[in-house]
């Protein structure tokens, strides 16, 4: 027996033909979001051309975007060296499990990684959305930093809950030879409001970005 599938009274099909038409045609729009990263010589950088931030730009930090979990990267001299072979991500509302995921053969094994959204608001990165993960031993403890203070200034003042931060970096010389080591630094600049669009009248105008290439 053949069974019939009833989804009620449908238009017709000229109608469900056009409506698809246009479904197929739709091209969702959504905010273009790129990767921010601190590269060695302690520049904060975006996108696949390395574009470098402006020295004297605010970020906004969106206060519900904070995740962390595992990342997975593949091992030196095996088939999978420098592919990404498994990620494991939990938002802030999440428990993150206690045990480490499974093992992936040819990994380096699986890493802590934090990370957290921010948006541009002055200069000419102005609006561009970004997102920064971090596992290193300097990033995570910083973005932990980052979130910790927010909470806390949360709790002497809800109105204010987003965090205005400079992108800025911090150095060391390795013990063992390697040179500068140097750690992203997230210096929160002041609180505002979510109400209204954030403003910082002491950034001074910013030069012209450069490319790194």
């Amino acid at each position: 027996m053949t069974e019939l599938v009833n989804f009620g009274n449908l238009p017709s099909l000229a109608e469900i033909s056009e409506s698809l038409k246009d479904f197929a045609a739709t091209v969702p729009v959504r905010p273009k979001e790129v990767y921010l990263k601190m590269d060695k010589t302690g520049h904060w950088v975006y996108g696949a051309d390395q574009t470098e931030i402006e020295p004297d730009s605010i970020w906004a930090v969106n206060p519900l975007s904070f995740v962390k979990g595992y990342i997975c990267w593949g091992a030196q001299n095996t088939p999978s060296m420098g592919k990404l072979l498994g990620e494991k991500m939990y938002t802030q509302f999440q428990k993150m499990p206690k045990e480490l995921p499974e093992d992936i053969p040819d990994s380096n094994g699986w890493e802590y990684q934090n990370g957290f959204s921010l948006s541009c608001i002055n200069g000419n990165d102005k609006g561009l959305q970004a997102r920064f993960m971090t596992k290193t031993k300097g990033g995570v403890p910083e973005v932990q930093r980052l979130s910790f203070e927010i909470h806390a200034h949360g709790l002497e003042d809800p109105t204010t809950p987003i965090a205005l931060i400079k992108l800025k970096s911090a150095h060391y010389t390795h013990p063992a030879g390697y040179g500068r080591i140097y750690n992203p630094v997230l210096e929160i600049v002041k609180f505002v409001s979510n109400e209204t669009e954030p403003t910082v009248e002491e950034v001074a105008e910013a030069p012209v970005r450069r490319r790194r290439g």
